[in-house]
């Protein structure tokens, strides 16, 4: 028995070792002509074209600037060359350093671990390669600011966790982006200690469905009193991403909204997204306009066709999804109720069950149902063939 253990201690080491480093896409999808690199603290290997060129220490500064199809390099204003690839690989945790773009005397960000640097079609790739935890604390910051409930914290720490791993290779090149198409991410989290704590106190628990897998953590900033299904917005149902009642979020900032549309233009809009058979023959003083969504709904009905409201949301530019339709003083007046997709955990919500005393195991069974918390460790234990 004492062998078993053993030999279970090393295999889920060498296992979370696997997942202890994320390669992650900067400024991902964005143009980057420059880029600056000042270097904090910690001890650097400087790598051009895999050939080892120098250690640096705190205080120097680089800049990369492309240059036809390869990276120029200057290290403390000494032109160093061109070259496919150059990186700074960590040599200890210490490491720290900051960045900038374009115009970077204005925004520069501190960032643990090593970064990347090559040219693709004309622009930086910038990766960083960095610590799971350490990039987990920096989403949570990004994803949530600052000053919340510890509980919160860890709920959105396991999510983020979950979504980063579930999510693995996304993009080409890199394991997961810094946009929101992935998760929000600008860098080291420095400004709540409570964070940190956080991402301590959850460190390698993660969300899976009933066979073990990873679950897509979906979050989104207010659900507006209302999730949805994951078929609502997507194509595929998932047994965990049900639509439940939310009470907590009605006084979240972006628990409420409206927008006023020309009734001319909204009519033009209908009228062009729906089918020739279906279209109204009525003018456009009779066209109806009010819609009273009290629950979410999928589509909008008063054009005789059912129009996708996640489409409507998309064309105008919407919070969201979740919107009624009024006629007023002859403009169309859009009152919609929340932010974001919909889908999974609601955050405003989440932060107001942490407020009111609710653990963060209690809000994970409120927002997705049918999930287990599990230990990393444990998920690949039981995935091996012994």
């Amino acid at each position: 028995m004492k062998v078993f253990f053993l030999v279970l201690s090393l295999v889920t080491n060498v296992i979370y070792a696997q997942h202890s480093d994320l390669r992650v896409g900067l400024y991902y999808g964005k143009s980057v002509q420059q880029l600056v690199v000042e270097n904090v603290s910690g001890l650097f290997e400087v790598n051009i074209d895999s050939c080892v060129l120098d250690t640096i220490q705190a205080k120097c500064i680089s800049k990369f600037q492309v240059d036809n199809g390869k990276v120029r390099f200057q290290l403390n204003g000494n032109k160093i060359g061109l070259y496919d690839t150059v990186s700074f690989r960590r040599l200890e945790d210490s490491c720290i350093f900051r960045l900038g773009t374009n115009d970077f005397k204005s925004n520069l960000r501190k960032f643990c671990g090593g970064v990347r640097i090559w040219n693709t079609g004309g622009n930086l790739t910038v990766v960083n390669d960095v610590k799971l935890d350490s990039y987990i604390a920096g989403v949570v910051e990004a994803e949530s600011g600052i000053g919340r409930h510890l509980e919160y914290y860890k709920v959105q720490a396991i999510i983020s966790r979950t979504y980063a791993l579930s999510h693995k290779r996304k993009h080409k090149g890199v394991d997961i982006c810094d946009q929101v198409d992935c998760q929000v991410y600008h860098g080291l989290s420095e400004k709540d200690s409570n964070i940190t704590l956080a991402v301590a106190e959850t460190k390698k628990m993660v969300l899976v469905d009933g066979d073990i897998q990873l679950v897509s953590a979906v979050f989104h900033s207010n659900c507006g009193g209302q999730t949805c299904n994951s078929e609502d917005v997507w194509s595929q149902p998932l047994n965990y991403l049900r639509s439940v009642r939310d009470p907590f979020c009605s006084h979240g900032i972006n628990s409420n909204w409206q927008k006023i549309i020309n009734k001319r233009e909204w009519i033009r809009y209908l009228r062009k997204n729906v089918p020739d058979r279906f279209r109204p023959a009525a003018p456009l003083a009779d066209f109806p306009i009010d819609y009273d969504q009290k629950i979410r709904r999928l589509n909008y009905t008063n054009a005789g066709y059912p129009l996708p409201l996640k489409k409507i949301r998309a064309d105008w530019k919407l919070k969201s999804s979740f919107f009624s339709v009024q006629e007023i003083g002859g403009g169309v007046v859009l009152k919609g109720k929340g932010f974001g997709h919909g889908v999974g955990l609601c955050q405003e919500g989440a932060m107001e069950m942490a407020e009111l005393g609710y653990g963060y195991t209690d809000i994970f069974k409120f927002y997705y149902p049918e999930v287990h918390l599990i230990d990393l460790d444990t998920i690949e234990f039981y995935r091996l063939e012994w």
